[in-house]
C-alpha cells in the first residue's frame, strides 16, 4: 500500500511538472524576421528582441501578425488600430536602429529598455504608444526620429542621454503629460513642433549650444512659464577654467570631425605646435576625440596657444516665428543679449521679453549672458 501511494504520489508531481512545463512552452511565442528575434512571453507581456549586428527592428505592423497579435479599435480613438498585447519591450545589445514604427500603436506598451548599440530610433518609432510613462534614450542615439514619440499622451519623463543628439521635428507633439525632459547637452536646434501641444510642461532649460528654436517648438504649451537659457561658453569664460579638461569640454561644442585616421594620428602627436601645423594643413579643427589632446597640455601657455589658434567663437541663438505661440503662462522670457527673437515668437501669448548681460531670473541667483 505503501509502494502504491508512493508510485501515485511520483506520478502526480511528474503530471503537474508537465502540465507546467506545457504551459509555459504554450506562453512563448516567436518569430524570426531579418535576423532579429522577436519573442513574446504570454505570462507577463513582455518582448524580447535579439539581433544581430547592426540589425534593425521592423514596424510592429509586421512582427505582431507574425506572432498572431490583432490589432483592435480603442474606445478612446474611434478609428485607430492598437495592439494590446505587449505590456514591456526589453532590446538585447546588438540591435543598431529602431525601425520606422517600430512600436507604434502599441497601447500596453509601459515600458521600454534601449540598449547602448542603437544609434538610430526612426519616425513614429513610438507614436500612438498610449500606456508609455518613461523615456530614456541613450547616449549611443545619435538621431531621434521626425513624431518619434508622438500621441505618447501618458508620457511623463524623457531622458536623452547623449551629448549632441538630433530631435527631428514632432518628436514629442501632442504628449500632453511630459513634465521632465532633459536635453541633450550639445544639441544644437530644436526643431518644428518638437514639443507642441505638450500641456504638462512647466519648465524648459535650454543648453548653451543651441543656435536655433524653430517654428512652433514649444506652441500650446499651455503651462509653461520657465524658460533658462545656459550660458555658452566663450572665449572670455575659458580664462577663468583652471584645467585643461575644462577647456576641453568648452571647445568640444561646435567644430567638425576628422576621419579616424587623422584622429590616430593626432592622438600620437606629442606637441601642440605639432598638433596645430596638422590642423591648419587640413583646414578642419579638433572634434570630440580631437579634444582628448588637449587634456595633455599642461602648462596656462599652451593650452593659451591652443585658443590663439581656434580664435574666440561668437555665440548665436535665433527664435523664430510662433516658437512659444499660445502660452499663456509663460509671462516673461529672459534671453541673452545676443539673441535674435522673431517679432512673432510668442504670438498671443503676450510674454514679455528682456534681454540682457545681467539678470535675475526669478527667485534664482544672478544669470551672466555673454
Amino acid at each position: 500500500m505503501k509502494k502504491l501511494r508512493k508510485v501515485m504520489g511520483v506520478a502526480v508531481a511528474l503530471s503537474s511538472l508537465l502540465t507546467c512545463s506545457s504551459q509555459i512552452l504554450c506562453a512563448l511565442k516567436k518569430c524570426s524576421i531579418s535576423k532579429v528575434l522577436y519573442e513574446f512571453n504570454e505570462a507577463n507581456g513582455e518582448l524580447r528582441i535579439t539581433g544581430v549586428k547592426n540589425s534593425k527592428i521592423i514596424a510592429s505592423s509586421e512582427y505582431a501578425r507574425s506572432l498572431g497579435f490583432v490589432a483592435c479599435e480603442h474606445k478612446s480613438y474611434p478609428g485607430k488600430k492598437f495592439f494590446t498585447d505587449i505590456k514591456r519591450v526589453i532590446i538585447n545589445d546588438g540591435i543598431s536602429e529602431i525601425g520606422e514604427a517600430a512600436f507604434r500603436g502599441l497601447a500596453s506598451l509601459e515600458r521600454v529598455v534601449i540598449p547602448d548599440s542603437v544609434t538610430k530610433i526612426r519616425r513614429n518609432a513610438f507614436s500612438d504608444c498610449i500606456s508609455l510613462k518613461g523615456l530614456v534614450v541613450p547616449g549611443s542615439v545619435e538621431k531621434l526620429g521626425r513624431s518619434a514619440c508622438s500621441g505618447c499622451i501618458n508620457l511623463k519623463t524623457v531622458d536623452m542621454c547623449g551629448i549632441s543628439t538630433v530631435i527631428d521635428r514632432y518628436a514629442f507633439q501632442g504628449c500632453i503629460n511630459l513634465k521632465n525632459v532633459t536635453l541633450p547637452s550639445r544639441i544644437k536646434t530644436i526643431d518644428i513642433g518638437v514639443f507642441s501641444g505638450c500641456n504638462s510642461l512647466e519648465r524648459i532649460k535650454i543648453p548653451g549650444f543651441v543656435r536655433i528654436i524653430c517654428s512652433n517648438a514649444f506652441a500650446c504649451c499651455k503651462r509653461l512659464k520657465n524658460v533658462t537659457f545656459e550660458i555658452p561658453f566663450v572665449t572670455t569664460v575659458i580664462e577663468g577654467l583652471k584645467s585643461s579638461s575644462a577647456v576641453s569640454n568648452y571647445l568640444r561644442m561646435c567644430y567638425q570631425d576628422f576621419s579616424s585616421a587623422d584622429l590616430n594620428k593626432i592622438d600620437a602627436m606629442k606637441s601642440s605646435s605639432e598638433i596645430f601645423s596638422y590642423i591648419e594643413g587640413h583646414g578642419k579643427i579638433l572634434s570630440d576625440v580631437d579634444l582628448k589632446v588637449i587634456e595633455t597640455l599642461k602648462s596656462p601657455s599652451a593650452v593659451s596657444d591652443y585658443l590663439n589658434f581656434l580664435g574666440e567663437v561668437e555665440p548665436s541663438l535665433s527664435i523664430q516665428t510662433s516658437a512659444f505661440t499660445d502660452c499663456p503662462n509663460l509671462k516673461v522670457i529672459y534671453v541673452p543679449g545676443y539673441a535674435e527673437v522673431d517679432n512673432n515668437a510668442f504670438g498671443k501669448s503676450g510674454t514679455r521679453v528682456v534681454y540682457g548681460d545681467e539678470l535675475r531670473h526669478g527667485s534664482e541667483t544672478v544669470v551672466k549672458f555673454l
